[in-house]
């Protein structure tokens, strides 16, 4: 099912060019090591975990401002 969306992405040309089992990979681990270390007590986190996981594997965890810096130091 991931290896089926990024694959998707990946034609309409909305994610990158990447080694699909790679991106898979991640993407697998991203969420299925949570399941070892998230406190199922904490529930009123959930939500937020789950966009977070989502913002971060579609986008990184740079912010705009950042990847612009990293892109003027490197021209």
């Amino acid at each position: 099912m991931i290896r089926g969306a990024i694959k998707e992405l990946q034609t309409s040309r909305k994610a990158k060019e990447a080694r699909l089992s790679f991106l898979t990979f991640l993407g697998a681990g991203m969420v299925f090591w949570t399941l070892h270390w998230w406190d199922y007590s904490r529930r009123d986190n959930a939500d937020e975990l789950a966009d977070l996981v989502t913002e971060v594997f579609l986008n990184g965890m740079l912010s705009a401002d950042s990847k612009t810096n990293s892109k003027r130091k490197k021209e």
